[in-house]
């Protein structure tokens, strides 16, 4: 499966490894659910993926390293959500 339409459900969490095995997956439709966190480990297999739209949802958190595996990605859609904080992952400098 190359593309994948979840949009317009009722999806509040992605978990860990969540599309793990789907490996030929290139575009992922996620926006207009309720997800509000993704685990920091959710994309870490399908590193094929070059399109993935989370807009329209409830995120208000990303942790740092989220897309790290998403080493194909081209274009994310995070529109419409409540991001207050992103981590960056960067080291502090003292």
């Amino acid at each position: 499966m190359e593309q994948l339409n979840l949009g317009l459900n009722v999806i509040d969490h992605i978990g860990d490894g969540a599309f793990g095995r789907l490996l030929k997956l290139r575009v992922l439709y996620l926006d207009g659910n309720m997800i509000s966190s993704i685990s920091s480990s959710a994309f870490v297999t399908p590193s094929s993926i070059v399109e993935l739209d989370l807009r329209s949802n409830s995120i208000s958190e990303l942790q740092s390293g989220v897309f790290a595996s998403l080493t194909a990605l081209r274009t994310l859609w995070l529109a419409e959500n409540a991001m207050e904080t992103t981590h960056t992952g960067r080291p502090t400098v003292s």
